[in-house]
């Protein structure tokens, strides 16, 4: 029993220090995006849609609510 308690224990200390060496690389990838300016045609790009495209033709309100709603997923998904 206890060889096998020491066998867990040893198993998780490697996957926690690996999983903690993931998660820095990951905070200084995300640090290091953070600090590059946003490329500007591409902003420009998402708040100008195709005028033939169904989202063009929704009301401003419409656009707005789903744009915000967008916004929020895209957060999101960045935070996580």
């Amino acid at each position: 029993l206890k060889a096998s308690l020491e066998t867990i224990r040893a198993t998780a200390h490697e996957l926690i220090t690996t999983i903690d060496g993931h998660l820095a690389q990951l905070q200084k990838e995300r640090q290091a995006q953070q600090e590059q300016p946003q490329a500007a045609p591409l902003e420009q790009a998402a708040e100008q849609p195709d005028p033939d495209s169904v989202f063009s033709k929704l009301p401003p309100e419409q656009q707005q609510e789903m744009t915000a709603s967008v916004k929020a997923m895209l957060q999101t998904l960045i935070e996580a």
